[in-house]
């Protein structure tokens, strides 16, 4: 304690103590000196959230990959069966052809026509249909070559005064049919882009086909092929 004159007896005064700070919670822990876990930086008791998903990036990875595999297939089908064909299916072997009793000499030639290029008409209509029903480019050249043979075959015959308007219609329906044949030979995917020229050539030729026999006196013929 000091005297009167505010010195202390017996020497200087000590010291003065150190200030207290004010009282407050420890900064970590329940006591100071021992460290608690750092203060949440999302509230306390909160866990941070969790990171936003890439929804975007998966939905373009799984676009990117459908059309990779629909363009390779698209290529692989264009090579290996350039052509579809949807007009018929597998078929009954067609047999040889008899031109019957008191038949005119055009009647027989015709018939013979016909049997010569039955037997790889039907070769190549079985190819078609053993390839679920579509048409290679070499299918398409058959075609035109057993078209080539029977138009031959054809221009060969003399026709009686009244068979000739049937026999001329018959030879230009051929000949249609095989420039149509010709153009998807030579323009990969013109047959199927010109599907209605193709139906209307192949009408052609059948309607020419039974207005021939008809004049000729010849059975209508229930031999049908898979062709372009």
């Amino acid at each position: 304690m000091s005297d009167s004159t505010g010195r202390w007896p017996g020497g200087p005064p000590p010291p003065a103590s150190p200030p207290h700070p004010y009282p407050g919670p420890p900064a970590y822990g329940p006591s100071l000196g021992v460290p608690g876990p750092p203060p949440a930086p999302y509230g306390y008791g909160f866990a941070p959230p969790p990171p936003p998903r890439r929804r975007g990036l998966g939905v373009v990875v799984a676009l990117v990959v459908v059309v990779v595999v629909l363009v390779l297939g698209a290529v692989v089908a264009a090579v290996v069966l350039p052509v579809a064909l949807s007009q018929r299916t597998a078929l009954a072997p067609c047999g040889t052809e008899t031109a019957p009793p008191g038949a005119g000499a055009d009647a027989i030639a015709y018939v013979e026509a016909v049997n010569r290029t039955t037997p790889a008409r039907q070769e190549l209509s079985d190819t078609i249909a053993d390839a679920g029903m579509r048409m290679s480019t070499d299918d398409l050249v058959t075609a035109v070559e057993l078209d080539d043979l029977f138009l031959a075959d054809l221009r060969a015959i003399t026709f009686a005064p009244a068979s000739q308007p049937a026999a001329r219609r018959m030879v230009v329906a051929v000949e249609d049919y095989q420039a149509f044949v010709q153009r998807a030979i030579d323009e990969p995917g013109y047959l199927d882009a010109h599907r209605d020229e193709d139906a209307a050539v192949n009408r052609e030729r059948a309607a020419a086909g039974e207005d021939l026999r008809t004049a000729l006196g010849l059975a209508q013929s229930g031999c049908v092929f898979n062709r372009p």
